[in-house]
């Protein structure tokens, strides 16, 4: 009815006037907040918000439709904060699968060849710590580009530290722990075709180390 009207429209200019500097304040906090994809940053921006009456409900307040309304800056906040939710319980889903399989599975796997045309496998360790990366580089050979196709048994040992083994030109080399495996990645040349593969091959291992982390963690 016409009284309803005039009484919500005096409401809201009421609002406006109470609240114009908080909610000035409070819209420039969301729309920072939107796009900074700090879960923290958002849940603050979102209780200033609602401090500012940048979100209600119809029942209490008589604005909108009915239901609880938001304004948009608010919405954009609520939107972001969902994705943002929704990824990282999808990193942990997959961290958790990932996780799980590395427990039940000892593996052995080629990464990819360097310049030289040694192989570098991926072990998966029999003995703790089972939640480190360990590469394995076949020495060069002479013979054959690629040389051996099999990693040595020993390559199923865990070794102590994080750091790379440097051995001589006929030997093993192994590289233990997130950081050796980095340094090892950052060392090949993206423009050679074997050297770019086996980079992104590290790369992969060491993501879904980080996964694995966060879904123990979560």
């Amino acid at each position: 009815d016409l009284e309803g009207i005039v009484a919500r429209r005096d409401l809201i200019k009421h609002r406006r006037d109470t609240f114009g500097p908080a909610r000035d304040a409070a819209q420039e906090g969301l729309r920072a907040a939107a796009s900074s994809g700090d879960a923290a940053v958002m849940e603050a921006a979102l209780e200033a918000a609602r401090a500012a009456a940048l979100e209600g409900d119809c029942d209490e307040d008589g604005i909108g439709p009915g239901g609880r309304w938001v304004a948009a800056e608010t919405r954009d906040v609520y939107t972001a904060l969902h994705e943002m939710h929704k990824y990282r319980d999808e990193r942990v889903a997959e961290g958790r699968r990932q996780l799980e399989l590395s427990q039940t599975i000892v593996r052995t796997a080629p990464l990819g060849r360097d310049r030289y045309g040694r192989r570098h496998w991926l072990v998966q360790p029999l003995e703790e710590p089972r939640d480190q990366p360990h590469v394995w580089c076949e020495p060069r050979s002479s013979e054959l580009v690629g040389g051996i196709v099999e990693p040595p048994r020993e390559a199923s040992r865990a070794a102590d530290g994080g750091e790379s083994r440097p051995c001589g030109k006929r030997d093993w080399q192994h590289f233990v722990g997130e950081s050796a495996c980095a340094a090892l990645a950052a060392s090949l040349d993206e423009r050679g075709e074997r050297e770019s593969h086996l980079r992104a091959s590290l790369e992969r291992t060491l993501r879904s180390r980080q996964l694995q982390r966060l879904a123990a963690s979560g």
